[in-house]
């Protein structure tokens, strides 16, 4: 059946003035019908030329050619196995042995689309896309938005283990730890009473004194009281954590 439409699909479109096949056309009543079927599919139907006998000669007389051609070199005088090709003689004598492996190559055509097609589009496939764009770069960014972010946790964990917890914690410890060491001053004795009251009024006038005589060492003296201020609050915190005085 292929066979069948391969041999004649190329008359669909023959001119109605063909010698022989246009009366096949005349027949159904179809003139130039390949060209009315393409013209369906076009904005601007295209022109039915007239029949012109050249074109069908030069055909035909290639064809002849041809034919004559190889029945010579091939079935007046049969090939014997081994022996060299009856064409690669004649190319070789009047052409060169050279020509002939070119038109044995096929022109190196193939060898051509191979180096210059077929390689690059076989590298930009394997290295250029495989490797470098999707293993080097978009894996290789993923992989590094992944460290960047497993980090970024790890930090904001300590963060929170040191600061939020730590601050959050450590601020009722320390109260705590305050309150029980301003515990002991009541002590029920009036002596202590006083000497705290004591130490308070010295206290007092001893700043006045510095904000009346040396304003500008404030500072400094009230870094240094606050300093006497928490080594006092830790001393008597962890005299109050001794296995003695619980």
């Amino acid at each position: 059946m292929l066979a069948f439409f391969a041999i004649f699909a190329g008359f669909v479109g023959v001119n109605p003035d063909f010698p022989l096949f246009g009366g096949l056309v005349r027949i159904f009543r179809v003139n130039a019908p390949f060209a009315h079927f393409v013209g369906r599919t076009l904005l601007e139907p295209p022109e039915v030329l007239p029949f012109d006998i050249w074109p069908v000669l030069i055909s035909l007389t290639v064809f002849g050619l041809g034919a004559y051609a190889g029945w010579v070199l091939y079935f007046r005088r049969p090939v014997v196995k081994g022996q060299p090709d009856p064409v690669e003689g004649i190319i070789g004598n009047y052409l060169g042995e050279d020509a002939y492996r070119i038109i044995q190559n096929k022109y190196y055509v193939d060898e051509f689309y191979g180096k210059y097609f077929i390689r690059p589009a076989r590298w930009v496939a394997d290295t250029l896309t495989n490797q470098i764009i999707d293993r080097g770069i978009i894996d290789g960014l993923l992989h590094l938005i992944g460290r960047v972010a497993i980090w970024i946790g790890n930090l904001f964990r300590e963060f929170n283990r040191v600061v939020i917890d730590g601050v959050g914690d450590g601020i009722p410890e320390a109260i705590a730890d305050a309150s029980r060491s301003l515990r002991q001053v009541q002590s029920g004795r009036v002596q202590q009473y006083l000497l705290y009251a004591l130490i308070g009024g010295l206290w007092v006038a001893a700043n006045l004194a510095i904000l009346v005589a040396l304003p500008q060492y404030v500072g400094i003296a009230a870094l240094i009281q606050v300093g006497l201020v928490i080594a006092f609050v830790f001393l008597t915190s962890t005299s109050t954590t001794r296995p003695g005085n619980q």
